[in-house]
């Protein structure tokens, strides 16, 4: 949920100005925890979310992309914080005040930030 801001500012900025049109694809890459990230493409107008993982018996280098995930297209994505969101968060209010795991006392210490499941999937 906290990340839902940041995205959309990026999703409106690009919407609004069209100055950056080929140059980067790549425009926002956030992670969100249990090894989802989300993307903002400016090429191909859309917010993906994927899962990202490591096979077993791999090496945590060889980290790939996994078939659980979504794209949406901008106008998609309006509706889905405009319309969807807003419902979900009436009908369960404990989505509407989640918090990120890096929020937490838990992270106070580097050791463990590395212990956290949620930061390091691998």
């Amino acid at each position: 949920m906290t990340a839902l801001g940041d995205i959309d500012t990026v999703v409106k900025r690009l919407n609004a100005t069209d100055e950056n049109e080929g140059c980067r694809p790549l425009v926002c890459l956030r992670h969100l925890g249990d090894g989802y990230y989300v993307r903002v493409f400016f090429s191909l107008r859309c917010v993906d979310f994927q899962k990202y993982l490591v096979s077993y018996g791999y090496k945590s280098s060889q980290i790939h992309q996994s078939s659980k995930g979504i794209t949406l297209r901008f106008d998609e994505w309006k509706d889905l914080l405009e319309v969807i969101i807003p419902s979900i968060n009436e009908r369960f209010p404990q989505f509407a005040n989640a918090k990120q795991c890096t929020n937490d006392v838990d992270h106070s210490t580097q050791l463990n930030w590395f212990r956290c499941t949620s930061c390091f999937f691998l």
